[in-house]
Parts: C-alpha cells; structure tokens; sequence
C-alpha cells in the first residue's frame, strides 16, 4: 500500500486562480497524471518479479471526469487483449491458502 501526504493546497490553489482558464487546467491535469506515474513507478519498484510480467502490467490510464476534474488511474492490465497479464496481482498481494501475501 502506498501512502501519500499532500500538504500546501491553498498556495497552490491560488497560483491556478492567478493563471485562470485552460492554462491552469492543463498544468492541474499534467500534475495529476505526474502524480499517478510517480505511484506507478513504486509499485513496479515494489512488486515481486518471477517474470516480470506483473511488473510490465502495470499502466497508468486518464478516465474522463467532470469538465473541471482529472482522473487517472493505476492498474494492473489483464483481460483478453492484455499484452501482459496482471490478473494474479491480488493473489500475490493478498495471498491464497497455498501462497503466502506478498504486499508490495
């Protein structure tokens, strides 16, 4: 588990103001998606590696949002289409009854 502290909002939250419109949305979006690829990178620095697989399943992905939002997210890749498959995460994350948890 990743956990995160974000201090110093309202300065920042001031500089956007001061900016106003799509130049400050897209410096917020860039931020956000900077945030999630920083989170990626550490969970693939984390994670166990037989394969190497699960590592390389890791994406990061923006999600459409409310006009004034961004949402990107971080996810394992997996599924039909998926190049490399990352649907065993939560058995090596959690474990089962045979293999024990390997949280990353």
């Amino acid at each position: 588990m990743i956990n995160m502290e974000l201090s110093g909002i309202e300065s920042v939250q001031s500089i956007l103001e001061e900016i106003g419109g799509k130049k400050s949305m897209n410096l917020f979006r860039n931020t956000i998606r900077g945030i999630a690829v920083e989170i990626a990178k550490e969970a693939k620095k984390r994670v166990p590696e037989n394969t190497g697989n699960l590592k390389r399943s890791i994406k990061v992905k923006a999600r459409r949002a409310k006009k004034d939002a961004s949402v990107f997210m971080v996810y394992f890749e997996a599924g039909k289409d998926a190049r490399y498959q990352g649907f065993h995460w939560r058995f090596v994350e959690h474990g089962t009854t045979k293999q024990r948890a390997r949280p990353f």
